[in-house]
Formats: structure tokens, C-alpha cells, sequence
């Protein structure tokens, strides 16, 4: 189904394309897990969405067409910025707007950061969708905005919108060495010529995690399972209908083998789906997130690197 996809993906203009980014036109924040529905009324413009994220987090950005008003064809692309003008590349490292649905590189600083969203030639008009999530563990240093799954659990949901393009995720903690079965499986389609949605599994830094069957980390719709996880941490799941041009409703199951009660296994108070840093002994206590107290940077500890950020944010004698 990996072929098929991306070939569906490809005819429908979803993944990077070649165009560019005009000055903003609008400016508005966007959430993580929100989907917002807007409209280019005339070219070329671009509508800017800005977000605050940390450094090393990694988000996914869906556009997708929803009505097309003028031109030969309606393609709404996106870029992402820095908050001193940088390009950020995807994933893929490609520096080209995405026309559908792409990843970050994990992000390079705690900033904010905007999404450009324009029309892939210039030279179209139309209604679009775009959504927002984070696949790291984390979004602007607190625990990401997807919804806990728990192990053997089967929970509901829907890709409706306002329209195709929206998005859903879905977090769980893992212990190294353990499979994950992921299953999603259409309710009812709303609209569209056909309603697939299908997963993508990441870790607890972005990275997405491979199938067992040897198609990589491609999309599966319907069953799959992962190769063995590579850590104890927490593992996001995100949920999109395969075109992004149709919505509705689907069920998401997850197994994992040697299934167990949520578990917290740095007893610090807080369970690992919940815990920004699961498993790390904080002497000093935690935050309302799991991260040790004095931990400056955000890598879970607290060593010589968070000294010297405590460090340079004194000025006077004995600094």
C-alpha cells in the first residue's frame, strides 16, 4: 500500500514542491492539534500562522485544498520560518514548499516560529485548510497535545474538519524491544471519493519509527506493526486521511506486546505517558510536566550546561 499511497499522494500535489513564499499578508497564531480553514483570494498571497516551539521539538503541517475559485489548478503550499527569517527544511532536508502534509526538522531554538502558506504557482485562488501538530514528545516544552491511547484500548475519531486536512495524534509509553500493533479502520466516510485513514509512529524526538514489514517508516492504512522500539519513552501517533481530500470517522487500536497499567517509572509523581522526561531521577524535584527542577535547557538533566545558562542571566562581581 506504501507505492500506492504516494502515488495517490503525488497526483493530488501533496509533498514539497518548488515555489516561494511573498511577504505575509495576514498574520494569526495557530494551535497545536488545530485546524483552521482560510481562503488565497488573490495572487499572489500569503497567509502567515505563527507558533512558539523549543528547540529540538518537530511538528507536522498539513495544507489542503477545499474549494478552487479561480485558475487552472488550486495547490495551497507552506513554508516555515524562523523568527529571524531562516528557512527551516523538512524532514527530508528539502528546502521546497510542501504541497499536503510534511514534517520539521527538529526545530533549531526556543522562538516563534510562522508557517507561509500560499498558492503553488501564483496564479490560483481558493479555500484551503491547514493543521498543525507535534510529533516530538513535546511542544513549546511542555507535553505534546495529542491524546493519551492506552495499551489495548480502541478510542474513536474524526477527520472532519472544518473539511479534509485535519489531523489527530495520539501518545503512549513504550519499553525498548516492544512491537506496537496500530490499527486504524474507517466508521463512516462524510465526504470524498473514498475515506482511508492511515498512521505514521514517531518517537519521543520526531524521528519516526519503521514498520515491521519493511516498507520503511511509509504510511499504513489499516494494520501494522513496528519494529522493535528503540527506547523507553514516549511514542506519538498521528492519524490523517491518505489523500486529505475527504473526512470522517475511524477507529485507532493499539497493542503492544507484555501490555501494562500506566506506569511511573522515575516515581516522581507523574505517569510516563505524561512525563516530559520518563525515567530520570530528578534529586531536585519535578515540574508539573516531569522536568527536573533547574533542568535550563531542556535535555532532562541538570549538569554543567544548565550552570552556565544560570550563569550568563547574572551580570556584576563574582559573575
Amino acid at each position: 500500500m506504501g507505492v500506492a499511497f504516494f502515488i495517490a499522494m503525488f497526483l493530488l500535489g501533496a509533498g514539497p514542491r518548488r515555489a516561494t513564499a511573498q511577504s505575509c499578508g495576514t498574520n494569526e497564531s495557530i494551535l497545536c492539534g488545530q485546524t483552521l480553514a482560510r481562503a488565497l483570494l488573490s495572487d499572489p498571497e500569503t497567509d502567515c500562522f505563527l507558533f512558539t516551539a523549543d528547540a529540538g521539538e518537530v511538528v507536522s503541517v498539513t495544507t489542503a485544498r477545499v474549494e478552487q475559485f479561480t485558475g487552472p489548478s488550486f495547490d495551497p503550499c507552506w513554508q516555515l520560518y524562523r523568527a529571524n527569517g531562516a528557512l527551516v527544511v523538512h524532514a527530508d532536508g528539502s528546502e521546497e514548499a510542501c504541497c499536503g502534509q510534511c514534517e520539521s526538522v527538529p526545530l533549531p531554538a526556543n522562538e516563534t516560529y510562522t508557517i507561509k502558506v500560499f498558492e503553488a504557482t501564483h496564479n490560483a485562488t481558493g479555500n484551503y485548510n491547514i493543521s498543525l501538530e507535534a510529533v516530538s514528545a513535546t511542544f513549546n516544552g511542555a507535553v505534546n497535545c495529542a491524546q493519551p491511547i492506552a495499551c489495548g484500548q480502541t478510542l474513536p475519531g474524526q477527520l472532519d474538519g472544518p473539511g479534509p486536512g485535519e489531523t489527530d495524534t495520539f501518545r503512549f509509553t513504550a519499553g525498548a524491544g516492544e512491537v506496537a500493533s496500530i490499527t486504524t479502520a474507517m466508521v463512516e466516510k462524510y465526504t470524498g471519493p473514498s475515506f482511508d485513514p492511515c498512521w505514521r509512529l514517531f518517537r519521543a524526538n520526531g524521528v519516526p519509527v519503521d514498520r515491521a514489514d519493511g516498507l520503511g517508516s511509509d504510511p499504513c492504512c489499516g494494520q501494522c506493526e513496528s519494529v522493535p522500539l528503540p527506547g523507553n519513552e514516549t511514542y506519538t501517533i498521528k492519524v490523517f486521511e491518505a489523500t486529505h481530500n475527504a473526512t470522517g470517522s475511524y477507529n485507532l487500536t493499539l497493542e503492544v506486546a507484555n501490555c501494562q497499567e500506566p506506569t511511573d517509572c522515575d516515581q516522581d509523581g507523574i505517569e510516563d505517558v505524561d512525563d516530559v522526561c520518563p525515567c530520570v531521577a530528578a534529586p531536585l524535584g519535578v515540574d508539573a510536566f516531569g522536568r527536573s527542577l533547574g533542568d535550563l535547557d531542556g535535555d532532562c538533566d541538570v549538569d554543567l550546561d544548565d550552570y552556565r545558562i544560570l550563569q550568563g542571566n547574572f551580570t556584576g562581581p563574582g559573575s
